[in-house]
């Protein structure tokens, strides 16, 4: 069942929403009279990761997710909302850092923006 005020899914026995509160009647269902539509955008965060070969240290990735966190908190501010995972490591392994990754030939590696997909509903 769905709540009659505010439209989220309830077990069939709720007598009140779980989320808005509103008391149940058996038997009403909500109108549902819009389809939710996202608007995206993706942001290039600076960061400064540089490393030697291998993986980067963890004070380099700490430094990057302080960097992410402010982009987020600005973002959260305007409704936005990251979409999947925000942490560098994350990032990195599912390759969102093209086309900022650097790799020079002395196997010095360096990552200076990380790309963040968010969205937001439409009204």
């Amino acid at each position: 069942m769905f709540c009659s005020n505010c439209g989220t899914q309830l077990p069939d026995n709720a007598n009140y929403c779980l989320k808005c509160g509103k008391p149940q009647v058996k038997g009403a269902q909500a109108s549902i009279s819009h389809v939710v539509r996202w608007e995206y955008k993706d942001v290039d965060v600076p960061v400064d990761l540089r490393w030697g070969s291998g993986n980067p240290p963890t004070k380099v990735y700490d430094e990057a997710n302080k960097a992410i966190l402010q982009s987020l908190q600005k973002e959260s501010s305007q409704g936005w909302a990251a979409e999947g995972s925000t942490d560098v490591r994350d990032l990195l392994r599912d390759n969102r850092t093209n086309p900022h990754y650097k790799c020079t030939w002395l196997g010095a590696q360096s990552v200076d923006a990380i790309t963040i997909r968010f969205k937001r509903m439409v009204q």
